[in-house]
């Protein structure tokens, strides 16, 4: 709250004691600074009620809290939307802005369901006030609370709102923010990576038109290198990984949550193109950083974990890998993760290579329910499963 404090002190001083500054700007900043209080203050309220999934996910929800550098940038305050000057519906603008705050800290701690409870009638209130500014966030909190929860049907008609309304409004900010998770709810979660890839090439010129933030651009690489290792592109994905990497660095520093995922992606990338020794290096870095920044059961550490495990397998530790695989299944379970099929299906592979066939044909089964349920049976991830259903019933005879 430190920064917070000496950016509202510098924007009253530019107008009241400088004259340097509108008093237009004055109140952009403030209204600014004020969202930024209203979300660091609804994460705090979450996290005095905190149980083990909150604990485990308050590191990053912390560090994932919006930036103070934007409500010092007078062009990007001038852009979108203002606000209607009457007062009562201002006064409803503002209580509904709590409500979304507190959705979005919800989403961060981890409580989706939670969250959703109060995003779903948060946005139809937006739609109702008709300030679209308000609306487009309403909206894209709505839909990432979804596709994070695994509810990807219920995702996308929220996330093609809030791409509407962040046009309407000219809030390019939420407009790039959206196409991201759009080119990730397609490609990857989806399983479609070229229908995601497409999706990038609009999120690009989006965020290039927002005045190319190094943080999207950012996320946008992540994107791309997991879409090119989907299609087995794997030297495009290295190339992304290490972009990622370099933009997360200056934007971040070097010891933050998001770090890690570029590094992990780096790992991924030189384990399918056959650098295995540069692999694990990279996946221990991930799983490290990790596990020093947000604790041991949280669902990043266990995406390092079944990462990891995958390179410890080509190498040949068996046993290393599968007691990563299994650690990365139960902090999955524990927070209720679709992913942890994906953990369930490695261990069953895994067992097969052990001569278990028996006990991989109970994952690879366990597997393939949470998949149909999530995603349907036309995916590649439910493919995946039969596919090791079917080997496993092969070996047995």
């Amino acid at each position: 709250f430190r920064g917070w404090s000496a950016q509202h002190r510098a924007a009253c001083e530019a107008t009241r004691l400088h004259g340097e500054q509108s008093e237009e700007l004055l109140d952009l900043r403030m209204e600014c600074l004020g969202q930024r209080l209203a979300l660091a203050e609804a994460l705090v309220r979450v996290l005095e009620h905190a149980d083990a999934t909150v604990v485990g996910r308050a590191p990053r929800a912390a560090l994932e809290l919006p930036g103070l550098e934007g409500c010092a940038d007078g062009t990007a305050l001038r852009t979108p939307q203002r606000p209607p000057a009457d007062p009562q519906v201002k006064g409803r603008i503002d209580a509904l802005r709590l409500r979304v705050a507190e959705a979005r800290a919800l989403l961060g701690a981890g409580k989706f369901e939670a969250g959703l409870a109060i995003a779903r009638p948060a946005a139809g209130d937006a739609r109702a006030l008709g300030y679209r500014v308000l609306e487009a966030d309403a909206e894209l909190t709505l839909a990432e609370l979804a596709e994070r929860s695994g509810a990807y049907d219920d995702a996308e008609e929220p996330l093609r709102r809030a791409i509407a309304a962040a046009d309407a409004s000219r809030n390019d900010d939420v407009r790039g923010r959206a196409l991201l998770v759009q080119v990730w709810l397609a490609g990857e979660r989806r399983g479609r990576p070229r229908d995601g890839l497409a999706w990038a090439e609009i999120a690009e010129g989006a965020i290039e038109r927002q005045g190319g933030s190094d943080a999207l651009r950012a996320g946008l690489s992540r994107v791309r290198a997991v879409l090119h290792y989907r299609e087995g592109r794997y030297t495009e994905a290295l190339a992304e990984s290490e972009r990622c990497l370099a933009l997360r660095e200056r934007v971040f520093g070097p010891f933050h949550p998001d770090v890690g995922e570029c590094i992990s992606d780096l790992s991924i990338a030189h384990y399918f193109l056959g650098h295995l020794d540069e692999a694990a290096r990279l996946g221990e870095r991930a799983l490290a950083l990790w596990e020093h920044l947000l604790g041991p059961t949280h669902v990043d550490v266990a995406s390092a974990a079944n990462n990891l495990a995958e390179v410890y397998v080509a190498q040949g530790r068996l046993d290393d890998g599968l007691a990563l695989y299994e650690r990365a299944f139960a902090v999955w379970s524990a927070a209720g993760h679709v992913d942890r099929a994906e953990a369930l299906a490695n261990v069953g592979f895994l067992l097969q290579r052990k001569g278990r066939f028996a006990e991989a044909l109970a994952r690879h089964q366990e597997a393939t329910t949470i998949w149909e349920q999530a995603l349907g049976r036309v995916h590649r991830a439910t493919a995946w499963g039969l596919r090791g259903q079917g080997d496993a019933l092969r070996a047995l005879g």
